[in-house]
């Protein structure tokens, strides 16, 4: 992966925990029932909304 993508999935990863953004992913759980977490486009569509 290249270092850009790592970089800007941490950093979206950083907002999320700190409440400054929402990520939505859809289907929302993976297929062993878990909540999903990754930023793989291919798998997920995936939105990110700053909270106001």
């Amino acid at each position: 992966m290249p270092m850009a993508k790592k970089v800007a999935i941490r950093e979206l990863r950083r907002l999320g925990e700190m409440g400054l953004i929402e990520i939505d992913r859809s289907p929302p759980v993976t297929r062993t029932g878990k909540q999903a977490t990754s930023f793989d486009y291919d798998k997920y569509v995936i939105k990110v909304r700053v909270k106001l």
